[in-house]
């Protein structure tokens, strides 16, 4: 049964749209305000010439049935039971020599040995920390902000082999444990298999131990599927869904937050104001520096986001379905893309869904970090900006005919998305595509969803989830409607599609 309380939310990502399931099926009446005129935020795909290119998905924690992430995405009707299970997470090729990370991790450990005979004692640490991080599920329950003596006593007691791995590995690099390798090309490339500046070997743990027990797999339609079943799950509820309206102002009286205002001049009213949007904007422009407290401004001032990306797609008439999936290529010869240098490029494809592409035809995409003030000034010239896309285009085909032979003469299909396109979609900063990085030293943030100052105004989202991915923003639309709830001395409550 609805009460009297309302809820306007800012953003139709994922983190607004399970905003939105949690507040109705907790009998708010919700309403979602978007800028785009679709739902999914940056878990998103486009089509073009029968092709679907896909900005997102590449697996996600938590679909598998045997794990407790998997109750939240039955909650939020996300996966539909049509999920793969991979058997490489990728490879890394450089010359002759492969290194492949299988997701079973006693074969993964098999193939190390292969490679570095001599590395054996250090592979089988690695192999070890896996399947302790594999016993570990993450509570989602109950939100740590409402957990009394007896909830952290519990959490400990649980977890405390994984406890005490992350403590042992949290704040060392891949790149800092990869030192350890007596062999050059795992020293090299190991560190490569998560290609993030300072990446903990604790979440690489953590992530691979997802794939080993067959936690992260691939939902069946990628992120246009994704997103639209738990759109459809939002408006089941009773939630309503604004689109293309721009949100400019968050309507603040009495340091309370009590609506807000839209590009079009309207205001719209509530009694809760939620932004699942992106976090510069919300409280650098909407909120404004002088209601936040110095911690908050000092965090945005000095924390990274992850690295935006070029991504270039081609639509090919090809099957792919028996090449792997996802490939670290090794470059003799340096390329620049949007002004970094890159001696590697990935290559990635999905023909192992066969919503992707027309038959026996596929998507193959090609990415890079890069620079996003370098697009964002070449975006003021129109011509230039599209002859920067076009010359990064033409200038990998002859690049991937040396590992896909022919395709040149495949090709039906072209598209580049840069940082200013995930900008121009979703507002995000800078382009980037998961907000904070998780590393070494930010492993051990942690943001609030509130403003001290200012009532009834709460976040979600990546901005509030060091890391971020679809998984932690759901939990933590689910976290703030908890709190939420225990403002209003409600019992948080859930219920399955």
């Amino acid at each position: 049964m609805k009460n009297n309380k309302s809820i306007i939310i800012i953003g139709s990502g994922i983190a607004g749209l399970s905003t939105g399931c949690y507040a109705e099926m907790n009998g708010y009446n919700s309403q979602i305000f978007e800028k785009h005129n679709i739902s999914g935020g940056l878990c998103t795909g486009w089509k073009r010439k029968g092709f679907t290119i896909d900005g997102c998905l590449h697996w996600v924690v938590g679909a598998g049935k045997n794990t407790n992430f998997y109750k939240i995405w039955k909650e939020l009707g996300a996966i539909k039971d049509n999920v793969i299970f991979k058997d490489e997470f990728l490879r890394i090729i450089k010359d002759n020599k492969k290194l492949i990370v299988y997701t079973n991790i006693d074969e993964l450990e098999k193939h190390l040995i292969s490679i570095a005979p001599e590395d054996k004692k250090i592979i089988k640490k690695i192999t070890k920390s896996v399947k302790i991080f594999a016993k570990y599920e993450l509570p989602v329950n109950k939100t740590q902000e409402l957990y009394n003596i007896f909830d952290i006593i519990k959490l400990f007691t649980l977890h405390l082999p994984i406890i005490i791995q992350l403590i042992k590995y949290k704040n060392i690099s891949m790149t800092q444990f990869a030192q350890q390798f007596k062999n050059e090309f795992l020293k090299e490339f190991f560190p490569k298999i998560f290609d993030l500046p300072n990446f903990s070997i604790a979440i690489a743990f953590f992530h691979l131990a997802c794939l080993y027990k067959k936690s992260s797999g691939y939902p069946i339609g990628g992120s246009l599927k994704f997103a639209k079943n738990i759109t459809d799950r939002y408006l089941s509820l009773g939630g309503k869904i604004n689109y293309n309206k721009n949100v400019t102002e968050i309507i603040i009286e009495n340091n309370q937050a009590i609506g807000i205002k839209t590009s079009d001049g309207k205001s719209h009213y509530a009694d809760i104001i939620i932004s699942s949007m992106d976090g510069y904007t919300t409280l650098l422009k909407m909120i404004s520096p002088e209601n936040l407290p110095e911690s908050t401004k000092l965090k945005f001032q000095s924390m990274e986001t992850f690295p935006p990306l070029v991504q270039v797609s081609y639509g090919i008439k090809r099957n792919l379905k028996n090449k792997p999936s996802i490939v670290l290529y090794h470059l003799d010869n340096k390329i620049t893309i949007g002004g970094i240098d890159n001696y590697m490029f990935k290559v990635d494809h999905n023909a192992y869904d066969h919503t992707m592409a027309p038959d026996g035809k596929s998507v193959l995409k090609v990415l890079f970090h890069t620079d996003y003030s370098f697009w964002k000034k070449l975006y003021t010239n129109k011509k230039k900006y599209n002859e920067e896309k076009n010359k990064i285009a033409q200038l990998l085909i002859p690049i991937l005919e040396k590992y896909y032979p022919e395709i040149s003469k495949q090709i039906e299909m072209i598209d580049i998305a840069t940082p200013v396109t995930y900008k121009r979609y979703t507002g995000n900063h800078n382009g980037t595509w998961e907000g904070w990085l998780i590393d070494t030293k930010t492993i051990d943030i942690k943001m609030k969803d509130y403003i001290p100052k200012i009532k009834n105004f709460y976040m979600s989202g990546h901005w509030v989830e060091i890391g971020g991915g679809v998984p932690l923003v759901a939990l933590s639309a689910r976290n703030t409607i908890q709190v939420i709830c225990k403002a209003n001395n409600k019992i948080f409550k859930t219920t399955i599609e």
